[in-house]
C-alpha cells in the first residue's frame, strides 16, 4: 500500500491540507452532540461569557411614556460577569507509519470501504477523522480536569502529565473546588465524606441515591441533567438491581439500566474522559475525587473555541532517513466556563 507516498502527496497539496483543516474544525467545534458540554465557537479573549438563562423582572405595570424604567439584561447575571480567556494550545501528533497504516486499514474496514481499492482521498478522510476524534477527546479532558497550576498540586501520577492538564485557567473540577471556598456559593455544594478516604469505594447501597436526592430537592432552579461519576452511577444502578425490597430488580436485569435517570432527570457520565483519566493519570493511593455529581443544564457547561483561527497553521510532514514517523501539528485556542455560577449544584 502506498500510504507513506500518499501522505507525502497530501502534505504538499494545499487543497487537501485546507480540507483537512476545515472539516476537522467543523466536526470538532460545531458538532454539539457531546452529552455533557456545550461547545461555543467564535470566542475571543475579553469577550463576555453569555449565560443562556432567560432574563427576569422585565414585566411591570404600564408607566406611561415619560416614566419607563428598563431592566438591564446585565442585572440577570446576578453580579458575576465572566470573560473568556482562551489559551493557545498545540496539537503534536506522531505515529510510526506502520501503525498509522494499520489504523488506516481498520478505519477503512469500519467505514465499509474495500481495502483493495483505497485512494489518497480516503487517506485524507482518515487523517481528518483521526484529528477530529483526538480534538474531541482533548476538549472533554481539558474541560473536566484542566488547571493551570496542576503541576504544583502533587495529584498526578507523573509530573510530566501536567502538560496535558495545564492548558487553561480552570476546568470544571477546579472551578467547582474554587467556588466551594466562596461563602456566597456554600449552599450549592454537598460534601461527599468518602471522596478522599481509604474507604472511598466501600459505599452503602443507598449512597448515590441520597446524593442525587439532596442535589435536586434542595436546588432553587430546574436543570436538565445530573452529571455523575460512573462510581456513583453504578451504586445507584445496583440499588435498583439488587434491593430485594424493590420490584425493579428483574426489570433492570432483563432490560438493562441504560444511562439511568433520577426523578425524570437524565444521568450523564463519561467513563473515558472522567473516570478513566482519574484512575490512570491521578494518584491511585486514594483516587483524587473519584465520586462527583453535578446538577445543572448542559448549556451551562461551556467549552469556548476560537474556530476562526483554529488549525490555520496545520502542518503535516513525514520523517526522513531512519525516522519512520509521520507528524501532524497545529494550534487552536480553547477555554472553559460555567456560564451561570448560581445554576449549578455539586457533590464532591
Amino acid at each position: 500500500m502506498e500510504v507513506i507516498n500518499w501522505f507525502n502527496q497530501i502534505k504538499d497539496d494545499k487543497r487537501y491540507v485546507d480540507e483537512i483543516k476545515d472539516v476537522s474544525v467543523r466536526d470538532a467545534v460545531f458538532d454539539n452532540t457531546d452529552q455533557i458540554f456545550t461547545i461555543i465557537p467564535g470566542v475571543k479573549g475579553g469577550q463576555q461569557v453569555a449565560s443562556l438563562k432567560a432574563p427576569e423582572y422585565i414585566t411591570k405595570k404600564e408607566q406611561g411614556c415619560d416614566n419607563v424604567t428598563f431592566t438591564s439584561f446585565k442585572d440577570t447575571l446576578r453580579g458575576h460577569t465572566q470573560f473568556w480567556n482562551p489559551k493557545r494550545v498545540e496539537i503534536s501528533l506522531s505515529a510510526c507509519y506502520k501503525e498509522f497504516e494499520g489504523s488506516f486499514l481498520q478505519w477503512a474496514l469500519g467505514n465499509g470501504l474495500d481495502v483493495r481499492d483505497l485512494t489518497k482521498g480516503d487517506l485524507a478522510s482518515f487523517i481528518t477523522s483521526y484529528l477530529t476524534s483526538g480534538m474531541k477527546a482533548d476538549f472533554a479532558r481539558i474541560a473536566f480536569h484542566a488547571d493551570e497550576n496542576i503541576g504544583t498540586q502533587n495529584i498526578l501520577t507523573k509530573p510530566a502529565l501536567s502538560e496535558h492538564y495545564d492548558q487553561i485557567d480552570k476546568g470544571l473540577v477546579s472551578t467547582l473546588l474554587y467556588l466551594k471556598t466562596i461563602p456566597e456559593f456554600k449552599d450549592n455544594f454537598i460534601e461527599i465524606a468518602k471522596n478522599n478516604d481509604a474507604d472511598q469505594f466501600n459505599l452503602n447501597e443507598d449512597y448515590a441515591i441520597k446524593i442525587y436526592e439532596e442535589l435536586v430537592d434542595d436546588a432553587d432552579f430546574d436543570a436538565n441533567m445530573i452529571f455523575t461519576s460512573n462510581s456513583l452511577r453504578k451504586n445507584y444502578r445496583n440499588y435498583f438491581k439488587y434491593n430485594k425490597n424493590l420490584d425493579s430488580g428483574n426489570t433492570v436485569i432483563q432490560k438493562g439500566f441504560g444511562d439511568g435517570e433520577y426523578d425524570g432527570i437524565g444521568l450523564k457520565y463519561a467513563k473515558e474522559s472522567y473516570d478513566k483519566k482519574r484512575k490512570l493519570d491521578f494518584k491511585r493511593s486514594k483516587i483524587h475525587i473519584p465520586h462527583l455529581a453535578i446538577y445543572t443544564n448542559k448549556e451551562n457547561l461551556q467549552i469556548g473555541v476560537d474556530d476562526t483561527s483554529a488549525l490555520e497553521d496545520i502542518r503535516l510532514h513525514a520523517g526522513t532517513g531512519k525516522d519512520r514517523n509521520i507528524y501532524i501539528e497545529g494550534t487552536y485556542m480553547i477555554d472553559f466556563k460555567v456560564a451561570d455560577l448560581y445554576d449549578i449544584r455539586a457533590a464532591l
